[in-house]
């Protein structure tokens, strides 16, 4: 009888220590799956800040061009304005040389001058306008 004592006490302990080991590999592989998560969890967020870097990079470089394009917007508006300035100046010049000239004009119209039809002719028949 003790030797059947002793084939089950040596088969609770194969059994014992078989469920260790079981328990040992179940544990293990719990660990190792809680490790995975927490391996793959900091990559996402590693992902996702270096997507939100990536995007404040790109929104920065937008902004830049946009206040460049601003500034070469207001340099052209100033240069049309000058240009608007400058033709309005040459407009105001025209108009004062065409107003001369029109003056002129009347008062050439409104002088008699005399012309005679002969020259040397001791008779002059006088003609008036041109």
């Amino acid at each position: 009888m003790t030797e059947w004592l002793t084939h089950i006490s040596n088969l609770l302990s194969v059994l014992s220590a078989a469920g260790l080991l079981g328990g040992g590999v179940w544990m293990y592989r719990r660990e190792n799956r809680r490790i995975k998560q927490a391996e793959a969890a900091k990559a996402e967020a590693d992902l996702n800040t270096l997507a939100a870097h990536e995007w404040k990079e790109i929104a920065e470089h937008r902004e830049q061009k946009l206040v460049a394009a601003h500034a070469r917007n207001n340099e052209q508006t100033e240069r049309i304005t000058a240009l608007f300035d400058t033709i309005g100046q040459w407009r105001d010049r025209c108009d004062e040389k065409d107003t001369r000239i029109h003056e002129l004009e009347l008062k050439l119209m409104s002088v008699e001058i005399r012309l005679c039809n002969r020259r040397g002719c001791a008779d002059r028949e006088p003609q008036s306008g041109f």
